[in-house]
């Protein structure tokens, strides 16, 4: 990433703390997600950015995508539970956890409240015989 010579020589990062220098030095030799994901390291801060995502034009249940991290990421993984062999295993762990999670969410926003249990979403409005029979009542009255 960087040129020590260059480093060395640039009056700018002679009085600056290490981790300013480290700052300093990927703003100017970085950009886009590469500077984001090095601050992001640089500040000891979790990272995952989503590189590219493809899908099969003939089977669209198949894709794929690629993940970007750093190692704070992966500990921050950890450190909540997730598990695996490897980084990626442990990325890959978490991943495929979210996708259940956003499968979950589709499923219950699709629900409608037709249940019929307590976790009726507040936008519907249950109607029950006596209601009917309550307005036919007062329909009759008027």
């Amino acid at each position: 990433m960087a040129n020590k010579m260059k480093d060395t020589m640039d009056p700018r990062l002679w009085f600056k703390s290490e981790k300013d220098k480290k700052i300093a030095i990927a703003n100017r030799d970085l950009e886009g997600t590469e500077l984001e994901k090095e601050l992001a390291t640089i500040n000891e801060e979790p990272y995952v950015n989503v590189l590219q995502m493809d899908v099969d034009p003939i089977n669209p249940k198949k894709g794929f995508v690629e993940l970007d991290f750093n190692d704070n990421f992966v500990t921050m993984l950890q450190s909540n539970g997730y598990t695996g062999n490897s980084d990626e295993d442990t990325v890959n762990t978490w991943f495929n956890d979210l996708c259940r999670t956003i499968l979950q969410q589709e499923l219950a926003d699709q629900d409608f409240g037709l249940d019929g249990g307590d976790n009726t979403p507040s936008d519907v409005i249950k109607v029950t015989d006596d209601d009917i029979a309550k307005v036919k009542q007062d329909k009759k009255g008027k």
